[in-house]
Parts: structure tokens; C-alpha cells; sequence
């Protein structure tokens, strides 16, 4: 009885284990198919909005040029340096 329970348990936590995997792709791809789109058939970026990218140097995916780091890896995204962006530093006062 006690090995009965045991079993059924493990069945059921093992088909929802596979439902949240199958939920999780289905959301993933559904978002890169609306990335996609947003970037035009033709691939020129002027789909439904006017979105410019820039591309992961570790894993190639697409991000917003707004990004500092990848969405789909957390690698550090090419941009302008972290100091180019101060206000009133040794760059920005005009001081020598």
C-alpha cells in the first residue's frame, strides 16, 4: 500500500516536472518568434517597431542596444565604456 502511494507520487511529480519544461520552451519560443517579427520579414530591423540590436559576443543572440548585459547568457554586451557615461568625472569637466 505504503510502495503503492510511493509510485503514484513519483509518476505524478515526474508529468509535472515535464509540464514545466514543455510551458517553459513554449514561452521561449514564443518570445523569439515575436523578436523575430518585431525585426521585419526581410531582416532589416523595421518591422513593427524600430528596434536596433546588438549581438552577444558569447552566444549570438539579439539584444537591445539598451542592454548591458546578454538575455540569454548574462556575458557583458560591447557598448560604451562605463566611464564615457560620467558627468562631471575627469572626462566630462573639461579639467586637465
Amino acid at each position: 500500500m505504503v510502495a503503492d502511494v510511493w509510485v503514484h507520487g513519483a509518476i505524478v511529480s515526474l508529468a509535472v516536472a515535464q509540464l514545466v519544461v514543455v510551458v517553459y520552451l513554449y514561452r521561449r519560443s514564443a518570445l523569439a518568434d515575436a523578436w523575430e517579427g518585431a525585426q521585419g520579414a526581410d531582416g532589416s530591423g523595421r518591422g513593427g517597431a524600430d528596434i536596433s540590436v546588438v549581438v552577444c559576443p558569447e552566444c549570438d543572440a539579439r539584444n537591445e542596444t539598451e542592454f548591458q548585459f546578454c538575455r540569454n547568457c548574462a556575458a557583458e554586451l560591447p557598448g560604451p565604456t562605463a566611464t564615457s557615461g560620467l558627468v562631471g568625472g575627469a572626462q566630462g569637466s573639461g579639467m586637465r
